[in-house]
């Protein structure tokens, strides 16, 4: 597996999760996307699978494609748009904690803090 900026400018950060299924005679590097359905999850808790293409055009992610006639979604990508590789997924499809850091520290991601705050003074008469 691997990550790739597809970032188009210095102000969007975008990434792809692909992996590599072969490296080509001019040095492109044949890939296929991974997507998710738990775009509300924080990313660690993300599980991901491989993209396909229904015949209709359509994409979708599961590990076993719908029909025979559905097609992985595939493109090519020069070593220089890696972000991280060489990594594996977790066997429930969630990224490495040092993938998930490394998008973090290169802005790729965010963090949210999300807590309550407890009453300043609290009294029982």
């Amino acid at each position: 597996m691997a990550i790739v900026n597809a970032s188009t400018n210095s102000t969007d950060k975008v990434w792809y999760l692909v992996r590599i299924e072969e490296i080509e005679a001019n040095g492109a590097h044949r890939c296929r996307y991974f997507n998710t359905y738990d775009q509300r999850k924080a990313l660690p808790k993300r599980a991901y699978a491989p993209c396909w293409t229904d015949t209709k055009g359509v994409e979708y992610f599961q590990v076993d494609r719908h029909s025979y006639r559905d097609t992985p979604l595939e493109d090519h990508y020069y070593i220089h748009e890696f972000l991280c590789w060489p990594f594996e997924l977790s066997r429930s499809g969630r990224l490495p904690a040092g993938v998930v850091d490394k998008l973090l520290i290169d802005g790729f991601c965010s963090v949210v803090l999300d807590y309550d705050t407890p009453p300043l003074c609290s009294m029982v008469l």
